[in-house]
């Protein structure tokens, strides 16, 4: 059952603290342009929101187009639920 999208957004916002310390301060915020996500946080973020959503993120969908921002990111994961 997919998360309601408060829900998600609440996700993402944890899980950005817990991997990439990191506390965002708006949905839109570019964390790849701030310095929030690398390489690697990207991986262990996309990772543990496969885990978390019960998704499958394919391959070339982990880039910086999608993980530029919380809404870009949640649009993914429901993409692939």
């Amino acid at each position: 059952m997919p998360l309601p999208e408060d829900e998600m957004n609440s996700l993402i916002v944890t899980l950005l603290k817990e991997i990439a310390f990191y506390s965002v301060t708006s949905s839109h915020e570019n964390l790849l342009d701030n310095g929030a996500l690398n390489s690697i946080t990207l991986v262990e973020l996309a990772l543990a929101l496969e885990k978390k959503c019960s998704v499958q993120i394919p391959f070339l969908e982990i880039n910086r187009a999608n993980f530029t921002s919380i809404d870009t990111i949640k649009n993914l994961i429901l993409s692939c639920q």
